[in-house]
């Protein structure tokens, strides 16, 4: 896709600034793709990428971030702008360094894995190595935060802690019948691990959808990246993101090795979802509200604005995130905060994850689906939403995208 881009792009006049800016700054980017690969060669990258992270170099480049004329926004296709391209690139491989060295790190002590991917039958035993490695490499003052939080977030569900008991109105119910799918999605001893009480009513509800096999239920380091993955506070969504866009746009291969562990681990929570009969969701509508005021962002707004119409591929590389509830989109309810445009898709396979949220976003009824979607954009088309501040109505920009049967690239 970027390819075809580019050749777009060199028919599309420049100054001899930003001609200039452009070449310095993919001069830097070259060079941080080295560096980030020197680190890869060794046989524990983290301290080279810490290393890289706080270097000159990276330092070069975000200050020249920050120096992108904002005039190259107002252009009518900024995404064919040469600029405009490397500064996308260098915010994205920034933001993904960034992420895997400051916020992974944080919680993590990650190291390369050593497993491959398999055949089928080889598939379970792949699964158990990974699990032994997250486990290995969760700090375990983070293990038991992550823990705690999903503790507080199960308790607001359960009727045992309200007065009214067990009454059957549909809100209590709807109640009992998540926590029965969690106890029929997780495995016994990993939900016993996290300490958790619940009261008969559910279990007898979890027997409904019969005896799940043990190999598609959560194992313990699927649960823990899937709450980690959903959690308000830990950024892990970011680090996650960055890192699947700099490896499918921008060919970097270093920094998704070092975070092969989690991300396996959130993959096999994901598909284990999307196939359970509870929290599995098939082509249904799900909204994404979009800050899109960043370099990168200007850049895949017009992707999207070049893409509408004409069947033209748009991949979604990372794990797609999003609410099935419109009115809960954060075009609508965080219009204020710059969430100006936002994305209505089709999914053809999902999972609703509402109830894996910390109290402070549980109910935004987020859906979450696999990595790898490629969609096309049908329309775009105003839509009015609320604004927080003032109490009137603003109107944001709504793409609508359906899944590619296939495409013209």
């Amino acid at each position: 896709m970027l390819r075809n881009i580019a050749k777009l792009a060199t028919h599309y006049p420049q100054t001899k600034t930003s001609q200039r800016f452009a070449s310095q700054l993919n001069s830097r980017l070259r060079e941080l793709h080295e560096k980030i690969n020197e680190a890869g060669s060794t046989p524990n990258p983290i301290p080279k990428l810490r290393e890289v992270r706080i270097s000159p170099l990276y330092g070069e480049i975000q200050e020249m971030l920050e120096e992108v004329n904002p005039e190259i926004m107002k252009q009518p296709f900024p995404h064919l702008t040469p600029e405009l391209r490397t500064v996308a690139h260098a915010f994205t491989l920034c933001h993904a360094l960034d992420g895997v060295t400051s916020i992974m790190c944080d919680h993590f002590n990650l190291k390369p894995s050593t497993q491959t991917n398999g055949v089928e039958a080889d598939k379970q035993d792949a699964r158990k190595a990974n699990d032994l490695a997250f486990q290995e490499q969760i700090k375990p003052e983070f293990e038991e935060e992550l823990k705690s939080t999903f503790r507080l977030g199960w308790n607001k569900f359960n009727p045992a802690y309200s007065n009214k008991g067990y009454p059957s109105a549909p809100k209590e119910l709807e109640k009992l019948t998540r926590m029965a799918g969690v106890l029929s999605v997780v495995a016994p001893d990993v939900l016993a691990d996290f300490d958790v009480s619940y009261p008969k009513e559910a279990l007898e509800l979890a027997r409904k959808w019969g005896d799940i096999p043990p190999e598609m239920q959560l194992n313990k380091s699927e649960l823990l990246a899937l709450i980690d993955y959903v959690n308000s506070t830990t950024s892990t969504f970011n680090a996650s993101t960055g890192v699947a866009l700099a490896r499918d746009y921008y060919g970097q291969k270093v920094l998704p090795v070092v975070m092969q562990v989690f991300t396996t681990a959130l993959s096999g929570a994901i598909e284990k979802l999307c196939a359970h009969p509870y929290f599995g969701r098939a082509d249904i509508k799900a909204y994404k509200g979009l800050k899109l005021n960043d370099p990168a962002g200007h850049f895949r707004l017009g992707m999207l604005e070049a893409a509408v119409g004409n069947g033209k591929l748009i991949p979604y590389p990372q794990i797609l995130s999003a609410t099935s509830n419109i009115h809960l989109s954060y075009a609508a309810t965080k219009y204020h905060e710059g969430y100006h445009y936002e994305c209505e898709f089709t999914l053809k396979k999902a999972c609703d994850v509402d109830i894996f949220h910390d109290t402070h976003t549980k109910g935004e009824m987020e859906v979450i689906a696999p990595a790898g979607q490629k969609f096309i954009v049908t329309e775009k088309k105003p839509r009015d939403v609320p604004d927080m501040d003032t109490g009137g109505v603003q109107m944001v920009t709504q793409f609508v995208l359906v899944p590619a049967e296939k495409s013209n690239f």
